[in-house]
């Protein structure tokens, strides 16, 4: 028996919100990574020229240790 259009737009619907709730699990897993990248970034930079003029408040400060 062939799905009518209601239940045919329906199980669509349930697809689409399980992918949106994927990606948006990825966008967020993806921004952490970014941010984290963006720090180490930052302690390597200031690991270079500690004494940097460039008003980095990082490099100013002591910074926790990252541990790989």
């Amino acid at each position: 028996m062939p799905a009518t259009f209601n239940e045919y737009q329906e199980k669509s619907y349930h697809e689409l919100e399980k992918e949106n709730q994927e990606q948006k699990s990825e966008i967020g897993y993806l921004k952490m990574v970014i941010r984290d990248q963006d720090q180490r970034i930052q302690e390597l930079e200031c690991l270079q020229n500690p004494y940097s003029a460039d008003g980095d408040a990082i490099c100013n400060s002591d910074f926790e240790e990252f541990s790989d």
